[in-house]
Parts: C-alpha cells; structure tokens; sequence
C-alpha cells in the first residue's frame, strides 16, 4: 500500500515565506489562487507561503494539516488550442489555524511585516455583516468580523503605520466582493469601538480589491488510483478541474508588479474596471447555459459537452453567440471573440461532465439575469426580435408548462405561467403578454415590447406540434455544427 503524502515522503518540499493569510482551505482556493502562487513561487522566486484559517472548527485533525500542506492539483483539458493534461504539486501552504484553539497565533501573523496579501473564498454567504457577532471578542464567528479583528491587531501593533496595509483580495461569487467586505469590516470596526484611527487606516492602507474569477474545480477525482500510482503516494487532498483560469482584479496598476501572476504566464489582468469582464463572463459563459438549457432539457440531451457537439444545438449556441450576445459586450470585439472561443473549448472540455439538470435549477431567475439583457441590446440595436434568444425563452416557457420537474422551481411559477397559458398546446399573444408583465413569474416584470409576446407564441406552437428537432433545423438552416480540437487525452501527455 502506497505511503500517504507528507513532508516525509516529501522531503525536499519548498517552505517559503509567510505572506499570505487565507480564508477557507476549500477545493477552489487550492485549485486556483493556491496553485498561482505556486507557480509564481516556482518561475518567478515570489517566495509567499500561505497561512489557512479554516472556516470552522473541528475535533478532528484537519486533512490538510496531516499531509503538511502538500497536495497536488490534477488539470485537464484544451486550453488555448492546445491539449493539456498536467499534475502539480503545491507546497506553498505552510500552516492550517482553528478559529478556536488558534486565535492567538492567528493574531500574532498579523504583527509579521512579511504578511501582505489576504485571500478568502468563503461562499456568497461569507462576506455578509452579522449584527450579533463581535470583531472584539475572541474568536468573533463570522469571516468579516474576524478579519477585522486581524486588521485592527495590525494597525495597533505597527501604531497605524501606512507602510504596515496589505491587499485583500476576496474570491466569492458576489458583485463587488473587495467593496461590500471593507464595507463589512469598518461596520464592524465601528461597532467593536476600534476609533476613528482604525477607520482611517483601512481606508487609506487596506486595499479591498473587487475581483472576478473563472475555472471550474471539480474537487478529488473519481478514481485516484491511478494518479496516486503516479506520483507514488496517496494524496487524499488531490483537486481536480479545467485548465482555463482566468482572475480579474480590481486593483491600482502597481499591483501588476507586486502580484507578477501574468508574468508567471498565468491568465490574470489589473485593471481599473472589473465590470466589463464580470459582464463578459455572465453574457456569454453563463448567458448560453441559460439559454441553450431549455432547448437542451427538450431535447433530451444531457450534458453540456453532448449540446456543443450536437448538429443542432450546437449551431444555435454559435450562432446565437456570435450575432445576438457578443456584439452587446461592452469589451474589444476581438477579445470578445476569443473568449467565446475559450468558452465552447470549455464546455466540450470531456474531463468536465456539467449536466442541463444542473443548470435548469432556478432556470426563471438566470435566465432574466443572464440572457435578458442581451436580448434587450440586441431589440434597441435593431429593431427586430432577436431569434435565437426569443426561441430561447419560448423553450423556457414550454419546459415550465410541460415538464415542470425539470427546472425544480417554486411551484408557483408554473402555476402563474397556466394562469396566462391555460390550455397548454394552444398558447395566446395576449395571455403571453400578460405573462411578460407579471410580477409574481419573473419577480420583476419584463419591459418587453409587443412583438415578443407574438413571436413566442409562433415559436411555442412551432415546439408544439413540430417538436424542438424541426424547429431547430429550420431555424439554423445552412449553418454548420461548432467544430472542436480533438479531445485532449487521446494527444496529451502527463506532467508530474
């Protein structure tokens, strides 16, 4: 039986620097900001070492403390045309704290000058403010306050130094991470009575960058073995994901220098402005799962990879991509242009098995989030419906009509929606304006204008009594199905 990973079996891991303190020791921090600055430590000498505080405390030791900090990141893949299959190993985390039993040790990092960056990723429901929790007390429960507490013991300590600030940089999937978690942090600030020293130091030293990021971290494979043969020891913390990468930091333009990610040859940008790409992201990546999903769910197909290779689906997805959500990307086209390129080579990614099921949840909600505003663009700039997305959202009607079950929603959109839509194979423009405008469906009513309402009802009795095949092939009469690179294992080779 193979020895498990450690320092032992290990021995000549790196131990560098402490300069990093990290909230949250999950799967995609390892996966992702973890793995940067190991490959930043490696090609560039960053020499930062990172500190994990966990979210919670346990009675049991923590995996990542048993094998010392060590675990390997397993990427498959094509990234930008080429294939790629790689297996590395991480050795930049030095120490694993318990909120409870480590809290002085915790407080004692903040008085070490070598300590400049912040990382979190805490979930959406990590960076909220917590009226009953305490910055002051020991060991405050929330990651707010207790980085608030880790603030102010620094600001104390080098007596308000401006030299003495560091860079937050949060990873959770909420807009404007950096600014509502230093809004979380001077409220707490406040309420724990640190003064207005305190406050004037965040402010002016702390810098809270909003960020954006991008890659798909599955978590530990399905059958290790075989990579645990590998290397020639078990790995119980190995992470599995895609090679794309992508992190957008909000920040000023020395901070290029001072975190040289894309000198590492890793795919990260400073700039001034993370809504262009956050827009980006959300119009195309997620914007064509919201609106291939119904499409797909009528369809009957079942994953992400099985849409993109599909003659009919798949047409509609680059179609649809390239005439009715690129043009509306407020970023240079080409560089538009290559993402969406990234995007389909993602979502034909085989290592990535990403099914409809999943992505129907909530359909209603992404789908106004994420696709709505595209057809919105696409209507003012042209004065015409667009065809792609309409039939989208026809798609989305009909599965909430038809097969409920397989969006699990709320019941009671599909009971608004019979409201509007009583016999279920002869819908009506008027009723489907009404739907439009219903607050109680779209929890928000749809400023859409009149044709919408008619062209879904011509694509709802299409989908009716042709079936989604035939409408399809009408609709992308001509077009050829998205091409994609070979699959990446039958040519890629493994790195350890």
């Amino acid at each position: 039986m193979l020895e498990p990973l450690n320092r032992r079996t290990v021995p000549n891991a790196a131990q560098p620097t402490l300069r990093v303190l990290q909230f949250g020791g999950g799967v995609f921090l390892r996966g992702f900001v973890d793995w940067m600055i190991e490959r930043m430590n490696r090609r560039l000498g960053f020499d930062a070492g990172i500190v994990v505080m966990r979210a919670d405390s346990r009675p049991q030791a923590d995996p990542l403390a048993k094998q010392d900090g060590l675990y390997h990141v397993l990427l498959h893949g094509v990234c930008e045309g080429r294939p790629e299959h790689s297996l590395e190993r991480v050795d930049c985390l030095r120490e694993v704290l318990d909120p409870r039993r480590d809290w002085v040790r915790f407080l004692e990092l903040a008085e070490d000058p070598a300590m400049r960056w912040v990382v979190s990723n805490t979930t959406e429901a990590g960076i909220v403010l917590d009226p009953e929790d305490d910055a002051g007390a020991p060991s405050p429960r929330t990651f707010p306050a207790r980085l608030a507490a880790w603030l102010h013991h620094r600001y104390r300590r080098f007596g308000g130094d401006p030299e003495q600030g560091v860079v937050v940089l949060p990873c959770e999937l909420i807009d404007d991470n950096g600014a509502t978690l230093a809004a979380c942090v001077a409220e707490h600030g406040r309420r724990a009575g640190f003064g207005a020293g305190f406050e004037t130091w965040l402010r002016d030293a702390v810098v809270f960058c909003n960020t954006l990021v991008d890659r798909i971290v599955a978590g530990r494979p399905a059958d290790p073995a075989p990579w645990w043969a590998a290397l020639g020891y078990r790995d119980e913390l190995l992470v599995e994901g895609e090679a794309f990468h992508l992190w957008v930091i909000e920040g000023p333009p020395e901070l290029a220098e001072r975190f040289p990610a894309a000198r590492a040859g890793l795919n990260v940008h400073v700039t001034d402005d993370v809504a262009p790409y956050r827009e980006r992201k959300v119009r195309i990546l997620n914007g064509l799962h919201s609106a291939t999903c119904p499409l797909a769910l009528l369809e009957g197909v079942a994953t992400v990879r099985e849409a993109v290779l599909h003659p009919r689906l798949g047409a509609y997805m680059r179609r649809t991509a390239e005439q009715e959500i690129q043009p509306y990307v407020p970023l240079p086209a080409a560089e538009v242009a290559e993402f969406t390129a990234q995007v389909f080579e993602r979502f034909a990614n085989p290592a990535i098995e990403h099914r409809w099921s999943a992505i129907a949840l909530n359909a209603v909600a992404k789908w106004r989030t994420r696709v709505w505003p595209s057809w919105l663009d696409a209507w003012r700039d042209r004065g015409a419906v667009p065809r792609g997305l309409t039939l989208s959202l026809a798609a989305l009607l009909a599965v909430y009509r038809w097969h409920p079950e397989a969006v699990r929603d709320a019941p009671e959109r599909s009971a608004r929606l019979a409201v509007h839509w009583p016999d279920p194979l002869r819908p009506t423009a008027q009723g489907l304006a009404g739907l439009l405008a219903d607050r109680r469906f779209w929890d928000e009513p749809l400023a859409a204008p009149p044709a919408l309402a008619e062209a879904l009802c011509a694509d709802l009795e299409r989908l009716a009594t042709e079936g989604v095949a035939a409408v399809l092939d009408r609709w992308g009469a001509g077009l050829t199905p998205v091409t994609i690179r070979p699959d990446p294992f039958a040519a890629g080779s493994l790195a350890v």
